[in-house]
């Protein structure tokens, strides 16, 4: 899967960052959001920037380096299918790797402020999810879940914005 970003200004306030493989069923709901809001919050005098990619590497430090908040979504095993989760990241050089994906928030975290002297604010917006076998398609709980974790990526983006005018 390619990465895809939509091009806002080059400084961007907030980075929302969404990961998984949609081959993989639920895994795939964080691409998924994330072109959700990136379709709904389409505006060029917007400070946000928009990612959806397969899984977070350390190229994409460059990016949460030159942001004011960094708001990361992806596909949860650890909460109820459906359930949607915000938490706070903080940058972690050791957080471990993942069996899906290469580098988790934390330890992207560490890598931009390792290389490019910065780390900002950062939170996770999880969703829980069911199913990880072969497939393209949520399972409901799931699929119901996407407008909810989109309202709340935006409630989140609007205070961040508010906070920093």
């Amino acid at each position: 899967m390619e990465q895809k970003e939509r091009h806002y200004p080059s400084m961007a306030d907030v980075l929302v960052i969404g990961y998984g493989n949609p081959l993989r069923g639920d895994d795939g709901v964080g691409c998924l959001v994330a072109e959700e809001v990136a379709k709904h919050l389409f505006d060029p005098e917007s400070k946000v920037k928009i990612v959806a990619c397969h899984q977070l590497n350390p190229e994409l430090a460059e990016a949460v380096a030159e942001t004011r908040a960094v708001i990361f979504v992806d596909a949860a095993v650890d909460l109820v299918p459906g359930e949607v989760k915000v938490t706070s990241v903080t940058p972690d050089r050791f957080s471990p790797a993942s069996i899906t994906h290469q580098m988790k928030p934390a330890a992207l975290l560490a890598t931009a402020s390792e290389l490019f002297g910065q780390a900002p604010p950062a939170k996770t917006v999880a969703i829980g999810a069911m199913s990880f076998d072969m497939g393209m398609q949520l399972t409901p709980p799931v699929r119901g879940a996407v407008w909810h974790a989109m309202k709340v990526i935006e409630n989140e983006i609007a205070a961040y914005l508010k906070s920093n005018a």
